[in-house]
Formats: C-alpha cells, structure tokens, sequence
C-alpha cells in the first residue's frame, strides 16, 4: 500500500462501481454507455442484411425530421433540469429513507436490458433474458443458503410479499383437501390443524392411492370459490368457523394488509404477533398462540418474520421460530422471511463479529425457512424498481400457475406461469446479475460495502452517546439503521415528540439542507414493551399512556461513501454537531 493512499486497494477496487458523489467516475461511465450503446447498434444493422435500412440520410436532413428531433432535444433538456431538483439521495448528506447511490455494474445492465426490451414472461419473448433471470435467481438462492433456482424478479417487494401469500393459501388448502379426502374414504382422525404439518413427503405417498388421488382432483375443482371451500371443510371436518391463519408480526411492512386483503382473507384470519421488549417477535407468547390454534384445529396458512423492518431495521429471531415450529411438529409450516431490506445483509452470514449474536443466528437460519422477499433495489444498490422472490422447494414455487392460451410456455425454463405479474422487465434482472458478477454476494464483495455501512451507525451510536446525553437512542436496532428522540430527564412524551419534532423542524428548513433526514412513529399498541424500555433512559417507565405515539429521527446509513476519508467534510462528525446544534436551538426556545 502506497503511503499517499488513504485506503486499502480492496476499498479502492468498491469505488469503482459507483458513479461517486461528485460524479467522479463520469469518464469511465460515459465511455461504457458509447461502447454499449455502439455494439448494440453494430448488433441491429448486422441482423438480417439483406433487409435495407427504413431512415435514409436523405429523411435525417430533412427539415420536419430535425425539427422534431430538436424538440426531443429541448424536452430532454427541461425534464433534466426538473430532475436537478430531485431527492439527491447520491449524497452522503442524505441519510432518510431506504434507498441511496446505486452501482454502476447495475446502471450499465439497466440500461442494457433497456435497449433490448426483453419481456421475461416466457423464452418467447425473452431467448436471454430468462437465462439470465435464471443465474441471478441462482446467485440470490446461494447467498441466502436456498437449493435450487426456484424464485423470480418482481416489480419489488410488495408483489414478492403477495406471492408468498398466494401460494401459501393454495398450498394449505391442498393440504387440508388431502386429509379431508382420506378421512372420508379411511374414516381417520385427522382434522384442520393438521394441514398445517401434512408436508409433501406424506402428501404424495397419500397420491399413490388411486382412490384418493380421483377424489383429491375432484376436490379440487369443488375449491374454486371461498364459500365452497368453507363449507366442504364444515362438512367433512364438523367446524364453523376454522379459516387457515396468517400470522404476521406487528412491526409488518403496510403490504402484507395489502395483499390478506387481496386473496380474501378475513380480518379474523389475520393474526398480529406480539413484540417483546427488544422490538422483535414475542417468542413465548408465539408458542402460546401456536397452542391455542391447535387447540382450536385452526391451521396456519403462514407465518412471517421479518429481516429489517422498515421502521428501525430490526431483525426477527428466525432461528428460534424454526426451533419453536419444529418442537410443536409444525416444521412443514409455510414461514416466509420478509427481507426486503435486510437480505442482503447475508452475504455477510460468516461474519461473526459484526452482528449481535441473534442476528448472526437469524441470518444463518435463513437457509431453513420456506421462502423469502428480497429487494436489489435496496441493499444492492440496484435502481428501481426491483424486488425478487424466492423460494427454498419446488413444490411451494410450482403450487400456483397462470396461463395463456396465445403464450407458448415452455415448462422447463418460463416463470411466466407461476408469477403473479404477466409481463416482467428484465431491467431489475439483468442489474442484478451485472451486480453480482462484479461485486460477488458475499465478505470480499457486496459484504464489504454493507459492512461499512455497520460501522458507521456504530461510531455514530458512539460519538451521540458521547457527546449528547438528550439523544435517547433506539436500542436494539440491528442492521444500519440509526433512530432517536430527544428527551430530558422525566419529560412526558408529549413534551418529547416536540423536542423531536423541532430538531426535525431544524434540518427541514435549511435551504440548502445540512442532511436529510425521514421519521417515524411507533404506536404504544404495538411496540408497547419496547417503548418501556426506551422510556426508561428519561425515567419514563410506565408513564407512557396507550393512546401515545413516540417520535423518532430515523437515519438510514446506506450510502458507501459516508466515512470516506477524501472528503473535506468528516460526516459523522458533521452529523454529530449538527445534532447538537438543533438540540441547543431546541433548548433556548424552550428558556424564551
């Protein structure tokens, strides 16, 4: 390492991928995007030759073909300066929401698959772009510890949420319809709850019998509405009111509401899991409940925990709902793992030192659960908009098909049928594996951006708690998301969500904005354990009413440039005093 140098060649080889702040990689953008652009064009005039060309010099000069071009020109130039004035979430001073600089690998596939246009519907219409679909799947699975290349691209994580949904409804009506068939022809004991623990293994061993696999494919063309699937199972199983569950956390992302909503499930069929004190999945009190359903032979359709919630970045304790199921013989159970944000943080699954033991655990359980929602466009700094679901067996990815009569499928290799979207850009697809292949999904590559994202919010963590004893921080958070309020000793929360507000109010209304921040709102009804805890730094315990809402600063830490040491500005620092700065402003007003 050269003494000039202010990082590591394995620092230095990371900034290359992305564009940079202050546009430094420009020139080598610009002439990947000509030589891009060029072959691409090489490609189209060396197809079909013979064909001749449709625009001739002649039309390019001539005056209504320029004028129009000329308008492009000036369209293309106004919308560019309305876009100047965009969210520059490129900047290290942008700190709020989840999404920041996106890599160049993935900017160049983009673009690529933009000119190309493929639609991943079916080989048909995409000869390359489900092959590549196919790979990317496949280096996703790898990271996560999934077998296989089951999984596809969505348009994000809402749509890969609502496929693990529709697929666990019809998977646990196949099953139920199975114990049905054979308690009717065998006269067994089985009843409803057990359709949560058939498994494929039992289910198809119960096919090979002919008897039961006739009145199974019959059953099945009975299940085609809601009202004949509620009153075969009264029939057969002698209950009323027994719909299968869905069993969500209540830190849940809004989607999941969205998508109960849109396979018909109703409200009692939606079951919020509590959260203990730390803000993650109330583990006892899920034993509990898995009792009480089984006492009351109500099956579980899924269940989800979450890998960085949306809110404060916490991660679910995975590897004990998997012990938990598999002590109550509920490991065939559909459990989804919504990872949205938090998925990529495994490729740093072998990195013991960096997590706290149970995130370490949960990412390393990931390999066991049923399936996962993960979004490139978010951890793998690829543009918008691109979400992937996956799915650990093939026969929970090929439950659930759509076809068309005008698409000719081929089995083998199309997700068209087994995806909730028809037609699916290969933008998202072709980012991903451009990402991938020049950052690989593990410690040496996508793992070493991530993990300076980690230690940024751990020296912030340290320099606040340091210097500013108002800053109550969220404790518990896992991944690099960073929330706080400002609070003295016993102020009401009112008293603090002003506080908070007004510090918010600070950095709002900069005109030229010192960094940006987002907040949130945690309501008393579902994080009540947790605010306790936090309420007790101020000496707030149990002074906290139901109805209240606490106020958080919420920093995503994304971005890869934040603590580099080139800048002229050290950042967190920077942050550090800004805070403080609002704090005083924040006090004096109160002394006025």
């Amino acid at each position: 390492m050269n003494k000039f140098d202010k990082c590591y060649p394995s620092e230095i080889s990371m900034k290359s991928l992305f564009l940079g702040p202050k546009a430094e990689n420009i020139a080598w953008l610009l002439e990947q995007m000509v030589s891009l652009t060029n072959e691409y064009s090489l490609w189209r005039k060396k197809l079909y030759p013979n064909d001749g060309a449709a625009i001739s010099h002649f039309d390019q000069s001539l005056s209504a073909f320029t004028t129009k071009q000329a308008l492009v020109k000036k369209n293309l130039l106004n919308i560019t300066k309305r876009y100047e004035k965009e969210v520059p979430q490129f900047s290290p001073r942008y700190i709020g929401h989840m999404f920041s600089e996106v890599n160049l690998p993935a900017v160049l596939g983009h673009f690529l698959s933009l000119l190309h246009n493929p639609n991943i519907i079916s080989h048909e219409s995409a000869k390359v772009g489900i092959e590549i679909e196919n790979e990317a799947v496949i280096m996703l699975n790898r990271m996560i510890g999934y077998r296989g290349n089951c999984g596809h691209f969505t348009s994000g994580g809402t749509v890969a949420n609502f496929e693990s949904l529709v697929r666990s409804k019809e998977r646990i009506y196949w099953w139920a319809l199975m114990l049905a068939v054979e308690k009717k022809l065998y006269q067994t004991q089985a009843n409803l709850w057990q359709a949560s623990t058939l498994g494929w293994d039992r289910f198809y061993r119960l096919m090979k019998d002919k008897k039961i696999a006739r009145q199974f494919e019959q059953g099945l063309v009975q299940l085609k509405s809601h009202e004949q699937k509620k009153s075969f199972f009264a029939d057969i199983f002698n209950v009323k009111e027994n719909d299968p569950v869905v069993l969500i956390p209540n830190h849940k992302h809004y989607s999941w509401i969205k998508g109960c909503a849109l396979i018909g499930l109703n409200e009692s069929q939606i079951i919020e899991l509590e959260l203990d004190e730390t803000g993650k999945i109330h583990t006892k009190k899920f034993e509990l409940l898995l009792e009480k359903l089984k006492n009351e032979s109500r099956p579980i359709q899924q269940i989800v925990a979450v890998l960085g919630t949306t809110e404060l970045g916490f991660v679910d304790p995975v590897h004990r709902l998997i012990s938990i199921l598999k002590t109550h013989q509920l490991e065939n159970a559909w459990l989804h793992v919504d990872a949205a944000y938090g998925g990529f943080f495994a490729s740093l699954k072998r990195d013991k030192k960096i997590f706290s033991p149970e995130t370490f655990k949960a990412l390393n359980s990931l390999k066991h659960t049923t399936s996962l929602t993960i979004d490139p466009h978010k951890m793998a700094y690829v543009p918008y908009a691109s979400g992937t679901f996956l799915c650990s067996d093939k026969n929970n990815y090929y439950l659930q098909s759509f076809f068309g009569p005008y698409v000719a499928f081929n089995q083998k290799t199309d997700r068209g049928p087994f995806t909730l979207e028809g037609s699916r850009s290969a933008t998202g697809v072709t980012a991903m594996w451009m990402t991938a292949k020049s950052m690989p999904l593990n410690q040496n590559g996508l793992g070493r951006i991530i993990k300076r994202t980690l230690r940024t919010k751990k020296d912030i963590e340290i320099l606040l708690k340091r210097k500013l004893p108002m800053v109550r921080l969220a404790p518990d958070t896992d991944l690099n998301i960073l929330c706080f309020c400002v609070a003295s000793q016993d102020d009401s929360l009112s008293a603090i969500n002003k506080k908070t507000s007004r510090v918010l109010k600070y950095f709002e209304k900069n005109k030229e904005p010192i960094f940006i921040f987002s907040q949130t709102k945690l309501q008393f009804k579902k994080y009540g354990s947790y605010m306790e805890k936090l309420a007790a730094q101020w000496g707030g315990l149990g002074k906290i009413k139901p109805n209240e809402d606490l106020l958080l600063v919420r920093i995503t830490l994304m971005n890869p440039f934040f603590d580099s040491k080139e800048f002229h500005v050290n950042f967190k620092l920077e942050l550090v005093k800004q805070i403080e700065k609002s704090i005083s402003l924040v006090i004096n007003a109160k002394n006025k």
